[in-house]
């Protein structure tokens, strides 16, 4: 999955590994510094979806993580800010 600014890969192990741009902490490592190289982020990923600055993941057991830019709300947390790690989302 690819945004104008994040390249995320899932293998097939179920591991998702990122890099890139991270101005809103779109790559959950609870900080805004760019990733230079693949990093492993979590396992046990089915799907992954991003936006610009947004990152979602799907895990195998059904739950949903998100992390990212949220100035608009689109983290769907209630809130209006970012969130520099992946935080488990209820829907």
């Amino acid at each position: 999955a690819c945004s104008p600014s994040t390249t995320w890969a899932l293998k097939t192990d179920g591991t998702l590994w990122g890099c890139g741009h991270c101005v809103y902490g779109q790559h959950g490592i609870g900080n805004t510094y760019n990733v230079m190289t693949f990093t492993q982020r979590m396992t046990d990923v089915a799907q992954i979806a991003c936006s610009h600055y947004t990152t979602w993941v799907l895990k195998t057991d059904g739950t949903l993580w998100g992390c990212g830019q949220g100035g608009s709300g689109q983290q769907g947390n209630g809130g209006m800010n970012s969130v520099l790690t992946f935080t488990e989302r209820t829907i």
